[in-house]
């Protein structure tokens, strides 16, 4: 689980809309998401660049699945962006 302070305010925005049309699998957690570290798909990969590098960051350690949620912690070496 790691902080969704790790996206961006805007992207935040786009990944929800992307859940909600299925463009990203996944699910809206209304703190956070459950997201796939499947490779994203190009409408996703386009839409929200800061998330691939989180994705496969997670697909690279053996994760099926990653949560961003609100109240975790921030983890060191990812991107952090204010909000």
């Amino acid at each position: 689980m790691i902080c969704t302070s790790h996206v961006s305010v805007m992207d935040t925005q786009v990944i929800i809309k992307l859940l909600k049309e299925g463009s990203l699998t996944g699910m809206d957690l209304g703190g956070g998401w459950l997201l796939s570290t499947a490779p994203l798909g190009e409408v996703a990969e386009l839409a929200v660049p800061t998330l691939k590098p989180l994705v496969e960051c997670f697909a690279e350690k053996g994760f099926d699945w990653v949560i961003f949620d609100r109240n975790a912690d921030e983890v060191d070496g990812l991107p952090v962006y204010a909000w």
